[in-house]
C-alpha cells in the first residue's frame, strides 16, 4: 500500500465479501445495520453501517465498508458512520506496523422491518 491508500485499513484477509456466512448476507440484504469491530495489538475502534438489498457479496478476496452508497461486488456496509481517517489514532499506528495481527468482528444490530 502507498502513502495515498487513506482509506485502505487492512489487506489479505482470510475471508472476502463471498466468503461471509449466508445469514450476515441475508440481514444486511435486507437493509439490517451492523456494527463492525477492528482489533489489533491490544487497540480497537468500532463503526456501525447499513446493508441494501443490491449486495451481491461476489467478492472472494475483499471486504469494503463505505460512507457512501456505493454498491459493488466487495462493498458489505455502505452509510458508515465512520471512515477509515477516523478510525482510533493508536490503532492506526499499529496496524501500521504492517505484521499486526488485524481481528475483524461483525454484529448484526437491529432486525431489518
Amino acid at each position: 500500500m502507498s502513502k495515498s491508500g487513506d482509506c485502505i485499513i487492512a489487506t489479505s484477509a482470510e475471508v472476502g465479501a463471498s466468503g461471509l456466512p449466508q445469514w450476515l448476507k441475508d440481514h444486511l440484504r435486507a437493509g439490517g445495520r451492523i456494527k463492525v469491530r477492528i482489533e489489533a495489538g491490544g487497540f480497537s475502534d468500532e463503526f456501525e453501517c447499513s446493508g441494501h438489498r443490491d449486495m451481491t457479496f461476489e467478492d472472494r478476496e475483499d471486504i469494503v465498508f463505505r460512507k457512501s452508497d456505493f454498491i459493488c461486488g466487495r462493498t458489505v456496509g455502505i452509510f458508515c458512520n465512520k471512515s477509515a481517517s477516523d478510525i482510533d489514532k493508536l490503532l492506526v499506528k499499529e496496524l501500521r506496523r504492517g505484521d499486526a495481527a488485524i481481528k475483524i468482528t461483525i454484529f448484526a444490530l437491529e432486525a431489518p422491518t
